[in-house]
């Protein structure tokens, strides 16, 4: 990426080392770009978590702050991008990157006795990354095609959900087509080929004297609509107004990262 690439607030992921030091696969955002001439590491990172020395970015930051970092351009790249980062040594390939938000990592080692190739090996780290499998899948695996031969309702990339031999529902549009072992590979968790799902946040405002809830504690709400309580978790309900949930007789708005409501 180029300096004029990166805005503040943009959230990035280390690829490379960042003046120095070994920050790859860490995410975290942008907070400031240095427009000086000639500067080697323009971009001021806030990192998600702490590591050995981070520091506050000159004062940009929290003074006690151990995340922040200077990176060079491309030591970074988007979060929301795909960027793989594969290396050989000998006869072993790795395989880094993220996809969709996720970090992914495997590493592929040539058996004793056969010939290391780049190209293999990195097939064989890429398919162990991303947990797929060459094979005929069981009844109620996922599998995402990779070689359409017929017009069955399906595209390259398409998830099913295996109902039968050769039989699949297709996760996109709930469509029942047949699809062929040659044309598909097992994929041990559909997910990585998605967005992540964000975790939300809401304040109680409203609850019953024998609730677990507090009104005005912030809780976080899963992504499949649970909350969890010192209890364990409660499924919630959306109610008319869209920023608004509610588990049971208790009532909460959603607010955003910085804690204020929602807006339509």
């Amino acid at each position: 990426m180029t300096r004029e690439q990166f805005k503040v607030g943009m959230r990035v992921v280390a690829v490379g080392f960042c003046d120095g030091k070994d920050l790859r696969g860490k995410t975290g955002t942008v907070r400031l770009v240095n427009n000086r001439p000639g500067d080697d590491m323009p971009i001021g990172v806030e990192f998600d978590k702490e590591f050995s020395y981070g520091h506050a970015l000159g004062g940009l930051l929290d003074s006690s702050s151990k995340r922040g970092r200077w990176c060079e351009c491309d030591s970074l790249a988007l979060l929301d991008g795909t960027r793989f980062v594969i290396e050989t040594v000998g006869a072993e390939t790795t395989v880094r990157g993220h996809i969709n938000g996720r970090e992914i990592s495997a590493t592929a080692k040539c058996a004793a006795g056969d010939t290391p190739n780049a190209y293999v090996g990195a097939l064989m780290a890429l398919k162990k990354a991303f947990g797929v499998e060459d094979r005929e899948a069981e009844i109620g695996e996922h599998v995402v095609v990779v070689h359409p031969m017929t017009e069955q309702g399906y595209t390259m990339g398409d998830i099913l959900r295996m109902v039968g031999f050769a039989r699949g529902e297709n996760t996109r549009n709930g469509r029942l087509v047949n699809c062929y072992p040659a044309e598909y590979a097992v994929v041990r968790d559909p997910a990585i080929f998605q967005p992540p799902k964000r975790e939300r946040k809401a304040v109680c405002i409203k609850a019953q004297d024998d609730s677990p809830f507090r009104e005005g504690r912030i809780y976080t709400v899963e992504a499949d609509g649970t909350i969890h309580t010192v209890c364990g978790k409660m499924r919630t309900h959306q109610l008319e107004d869209a920023r608004w949930i509610a588990a049971g007789k208790d009532r909460f708005i959603i607010i955003d990262e910085d804690e204020k409501e929602e807006t339509k």
